[in-house]
């Protein structure tokens, strides 16, 4: 067995082996390459400074990285680690993460960041074992959109919601949007995640007086990104608004959801739950200091 970094692979043959390895995962992805290529656009992959495990002429497993400034720290993020199944047990992940050490702290990369799902125990201990810390936790929420509907109409009966304008809008303002966050974002809903991509999403704004004081970033197939709102104008069912203008943007879903909110934001997740959202999965976020 050897290891290459990844940019030695066509896209396609390291898609074959990411499908394979998360064929059997608790949240199961396969993807198209169209889809793969948008999200390691978005997330900022490095092939170069990722690496795979070859056995033979074939890519059995991978780290996928991706490198940008986080806490104002050059950091790689792990978009994915896996190993097909058939060669599992071995210690491959391990020796994957020796080989790749050494390459990023040639680039001066100062903390390694990964998301892992909490019933991941193995996992867990095993990042645990490298001696990453447990940073936070994030939930990630779904709702049917029958179930939404119905959460909105009961809810629009007895809101107000006139002082308020809201508008699309062709992009954020992100100086302004920054100073609304309770929470840091994760990676892959980042400000700077968004602008990699910024066509892709649809935005949304609540005005007070000409002046911003919510916004709501989502995908077209029905993903939330991020939703903010001034601390002046939090619980004034800015987001219930948001939510109805998203749904009637994409008649054509069944379901929307939204990843990774910080699980210490309380007043998000009673909005969320009050409109039909339940949880489908926890994550843990994980620093290494390198």
């Amino acid at each position: 067995m050897r290891f290459q970094s990844l940019d030695q692979f066509s896209e396609m043959e390291i898609l074959e082996t990411h499908n394979e390895a998360f064929s059997d995962y608790q949240v199961p992805m396969q993807l198209s390459l169209e889809v793969f290529q948008y999200f390691n656009l978005r997330r900022g992959v490095r092939y170069d400074l990722s690496i795979g495990a070859v056995e033979g002429n074939t890519l059995i497993g991978f780290i996928l990285n991706a490198i940008d400034f986080w806490t104002g720290k050059l950091t790689t993020y792990d978009c994915g680690t896996g190993v097909v199944p058939k060669f599992r047990q071995k210690g491959i992940g391990d020796q994957m993460f020796k080989e790749l050490l050494p390459m990023l702290k040639a680039e001066n990369i100062e903390q390694y960041l990964l998301e892992v799902i909490k019933t991941n125990t193995a996992g867990i201990n095993l990042y645990k074992k490298r001696n990453f810390m447990i940073t936070r936790e994030f939930d990630c929420l779904q709702v049917e959109r029958e179930q939404m509907l119905g959460e909105l109409q009961k809810l629009q009966k007895s809101s107000s919601l006139n002082k308020y304008e809201y508008q699309k809008l062709e992009k954020i303002d992100w100086d302004v949007a920054r100073d609304f966050w309770k929470f840091l974002p994760s990676w892959q809903n980042s400000d700077r995640s968004i602008q990699r991509v910024q066509e892709s999403f649809n935005y949304l704004g609540s005005f007070y007086q000409n002046e911003l004081v919510g916004y709501m970033v989502f995908e077209p197939h029905g993903s939330i990104t991020q939703l903010a709102f001034h601390t002046d104008h939090r619980n004034q069912n800015i987001g219930y608004n948001f939510m109805n203008r998203m749904q009637k943007e994409s008649p054509d879903l069944d379901k929307f959801n939204i990843i990774n909110v910080d699980s210490r934001d309380k007043n998000l997740l009673a909005l969320l739950k009050k409109i039909g959202f339940e949880t489908f999965v926890s994550q843990y976020e994980m620093i290494l200091e390198l």
